[in-house]
């Protein structure tokens, strides 16, 4: 099977990320006709440190207000609040605030999610072997 390519250098967890999107990948090909319900057994602190590692943290505060450098300053707490929700069920990522950027005509753009929405959602982008 042909290795995934992804950004998941640099960090101890990166490799067991990897490890299992590779798993998911090789499920998702051996059994095309399957559907994936649901990939949260495979979130845990890795996976969301993982995922948090890959979010862009030069954006806008999202629309909580709380911007990745405040989010990082209790970054394992925040986490492991996010994986709690995640596994109960209660999660659920906010939505996206339309703004207008002005590029000589306004163009319609969506302003950041909150930090734990933009893992939450991360989360599942690295399920499926995406980048975030």
């Amino acid at each position: 099977m042909e290795p995934l390519v992804g950004n998941t250098e640099d960090t101890l967890g990166s490799e067991s990320v990897y490890t299992k999107q590779q798993r998911i990948a090789q499920l998702a090909k051996q059994m095309p006709q399957a559907v994936l319900t649901t990939l949260s057994h495979h979130v845990d602190m890795d996976w969301l440190r993982e995922a948090y590692r890959r979010t862009r943290k030069d954006g806008a505060a999202g629309v909580d207000e709380v911007t990745a450098a405040e989010y990082e300053q209790d970054l394992e707490s925040n986490l492991s609040l996010l994986l709690e929700r995640f596994k109960s069920g209660s999660y659920r990522a906010q939505a996206v605030r339309r703004v207008y950027i002005p590029t000589g005509a306004q163009r319609p753009s969506g302003l950041g999610q909150a930090m734990a929405g933009s893992h939450g959602n991360g989360c599942t982008v690295l399920g499926v072997g995406g980048r975030h």
